[in-house]
């Protein structure tokens, strides 16, 4: 009986201790512009990126850099599929979804994730607008699982655009 005790509570001690083992991370991002096509950005219907719910997207190609506190510094590589169709009211003065894949390589840990949000235009100044999402790990070198949300800038008045962003996340080894 002794046994089985200990051995429920050691059961109950790893099971509560799950998510304290989760790290709080940010992430911060820097991006220009390097294409924008007329269409979504793959054609694989499995790629996160494929996703065009109106039919009328366009595809948003980013690079720049990151930087964070558990990764290091390094490159990413941002392709979004901007639902142009599903805007509202308008892609002018609204708020658009958007569907992508963020791929990066840093010092810790090279990373693939799906991201998903809006791009809102600012009252007043179509030319930047506001950037919201959320975004889930698909694949870790090292193995690393999570999800978080994003937030930032989308500013077009530049010339390339700038994406300016922070990830914040809940990561598990």
């Amino acid at each position: 009986m002794r046994h089985l005790l200990v051995t429920t509570v050691i059961a109950v001690l790893i099971i509560n201790a799950a998510p304290a083992l989760a790290r709080v991370t940010s992430v911060s991002v820097k991006a220009s512009l390097v294409s924008e096509t007329m269409v979504a950005c793959s054609t694989n219907p499995s790629d996160y990126d494929f996703f065009c719910p109106s039919g009328s997207c366009v595809c948003d190609t980013y690079s720049g850099t990151m930087n964070g506190p558990l990764l290091g510094r390094g490159t990413i590589d941002i392709s979004l599929t901007v639902d142009t169709g599903a805007a509202t009211p308008s892609p002018a003065s609204g708020c658009t979804p958007f569907f992508g894949i963020a791929s990066f390589s840093a010092r810790r840990d090279s990373e693939t994730e799906n991201v998903t949000g809006t791009i809102c235009s600012t009252f007043g100044n179509s030319q930047k607008s506001s950037v919201a999402g959320g975004f889930g790990i698909t694949s870790s070198a090292i193995g690393e699982s999570g999800w978080g949300t994003l937030s930032g800038t989308l500013n077009e008045a530049r010339s390339p655009a700038l994406l300016t962003i922070q990830l914040r996340a809940r990561i598990t080894p």
